[in-house]
């Protein structure tokens, strides 16, 4: 596809980008694996209505879209225009299995009927937010409002406080975990975090 073809960053992030073209390569590989593993925890969605709240990213949006198929769909709703129409340049370019929609909006007033979608999914959303006037519980409820009855909430984001490992490393612990003390392990560091 588009991404695995050599155009996942096809600007610099920002101008003085400090990667070799090697490192870039390799640091947009890791993007990819990384966006894969977090995607294939939603399980099976194929046929499913799929909102991909707060952000505009086209590797997490080709991903869904795959997954999601021709018998579904990807509705992307993010704040900023700017990032929406970058999207909407490059999605341009790409024939994507399940339809997307990109519309700016506000996630925690986001502009959807009530039952509107099977799946909210978002990938480092709530670090992200403005929380000085509502709280990431309440972009939660608002994302949950959107969503039909029996459908799901996934999120994954990033904690700053435990130092990422990798996830072959993450594998390995989980299953060392299980093996030796019948302990079963999720996400970064212990499930007391």
């Amino acid at each position: 596809m588009f991404l695995r073809n050599g155009k996942l960053m096809p600007k610099r992030l920002y101008p003085e980008d400090p990667l070799t073209p090697e490192e870039r390569e390799e640091y947009e590989i890791d993007l990819i694996s990384f966006s894969d593993h977090q995607l294939d925890l939603l399980g099976d969605i194929r046929g499913l209505n799929v909102l991909y709240a707060g952000g505009a990213s086209l590797l997490w949006i080709e991903g869904l879209s795959e997954r999601a198929g021709p018998t579904g769909s990807v509705t992307v709703l993010e704040l900023d225009p700017q990032r929406i129409e970058a999207s909407r340049d490059l999605i341009c370019e790409i024939e994507l299995p399940a339809p997307v929609r990109l519309v700016v909006g506000d996630v925690f007033r986001p502009p959807f009927a009530p039952g509107t979608f099977d799946l909210a999914y978002s990938a480092g959303l709530f670090h992200e937010l403005d929380v000085r006037e509502r709280s990431a519980g309440d972009a939660l409820a608002a994302l949950a409002s959107v969503i039909r009855t029996g459908g799901r909430v996934s999120t994954s984001d990033f904690i700053n406080s435990t130092l990422a490992v990798q996830l072959e490393d993450e594998d390995l612990q989980r299953e060392l975990a299980r093996e030796a003390y019948g302990a079963e392990l999720y996400g970064i560091s212990l499930p007391e975090r």
